[in-house]
């Protein structure tokens, strides 16, 4: 078997017969099996699934919502395949890009994760990866007046396109980053599991920019493949297109505490607290000043959920 693929449902049945249809589309000239790992869904996720693809998935049941990286190392101890691809459930193949993925990584020794190009439903391109990790700078400067103006009042057009700039491949060229978003991660199995996967400590977010972290410690680079190329309905497996939720921003958030403890120590749960909210009190000055009522209710949402996932750390 050459590639396991690892999908996590979540109560999204429709999106996960969707994606394994445009993997048996798409997808030529490889051996793969396709392992849907469901997170105690306790819908009818189970029949709806199976009833339609039948034979061509292993659908594993886990006991309780484990989040996406334990679900992840679960599918992996079935997983026969010498490499694994980690791949969301609200995504669509368009082309045969799991090929084009497999190729890269087992003829570059040196290689240890890759990832494609991520497109948007209406085929635009879309956040694929960073060029550098998250750190005490990245804090640090997200909380200072001039990256919240200029993030506040700079055009949003030009902005979006400035970070396509930076986190998506224009090129037809290969290019080393820093770490690829575990929307679509290629990983040699044995790798996986040699850093014990997923750290289990995470529930959702940050998950995959502290594996990237450490098989990057070991002395493996990380490429995104721009050949790859796959449509990413961002936001259908959480249901949280263009509007907010307080639930998935303190997973979001707790993933980042979880983050920067692991890189900073104890400190790191203070420093990711202290610049967080020093960054939302001065969105709501700036609300506040301009008479923003939306915007500022937004930033007090997000105090609140800073705070409350804080003291439930510290």
């Amino acid at each position: 078997m050459d590639v396991s693929i690892i999908i996590i449902n979540y109560k999204t049945p429709n999106l996960v017969i969707d994606c394994v249809e445009s993997i048996y589309e798409k997808t030529k000239n490889i051996n793969f099996e396709i392992i849907v790992v469901d997170n105690k869904s306790n819908d009818n996720s189970s029949f709806i699934i199976n009833n339609k693809l039948n034979n061509r998935i292993h659908y594993v049941q886990a006991n309780k919502n484990l989040g996406f990286g334990k679900a992840n190392n679960l599918g992996a101890s079935y997983a026969q395949g010498d490499y694994l691809f980690l791949l969301n459930s609200d995504t669509i193949l368009m082309n045969n890009a799991i090929k084009v993925l497999y190729d890269f990584i087992s003829e570059n020794e040196n290689v240890g994760i890759v990832g494609g190009n991520l497109f948007s439903k209406d085929f635009r391109p879309s956040s694929s990866y960073s060029l550098k990790f998250d750190d005490l700078n990245v804090l640090i400067n997200n909380s200072k007046w001039s990256s919240i103006i200029k993030k506040r009042f700079a055009s949003s057009r030009f902005g979006h396109q400035k970070k396509l700039e930076e986190d998506f491949n224009n090129s037809e060229i290969c290019k080393k980053v820093e770490y690829i978003f575990g929307t679509d991660l290629m990983i040699k199995k044995d790798l996986f599991m040699a850093i014990n996967g997923f750290d289990p400590e995470f529930f959702m977010y940050a998950e995959e920019q502290d594996l990237c972290f450490r098989v990057k410690e070991l002395g493996f680079d990380i490429y995104s493949q721009p050949k790859a190329n796959i449509v990413h309905l961002d936001g259908a497996s959480t249901k949280e297109e263009n509007e907010f939720s307080d639930k998935t921003f303190k997973m979001r958030l707790h993933g980042g505490f979880i983050y920067y403890k692991k890189r900073y120590g104890d400190e790191g749960l203070k420093l990711y607290y202290k610049y967080r909210l020093k960054n939302i009190n001065r969105n709501l000055f700036i609300a506040k000043l301009f008479f923003k009522k939306k915007l500022y209710a937004y930033f007090s949402i997000q105090k609140k959920c800073l705070q409350e996932v804080y003291s439930n750390l510290k």
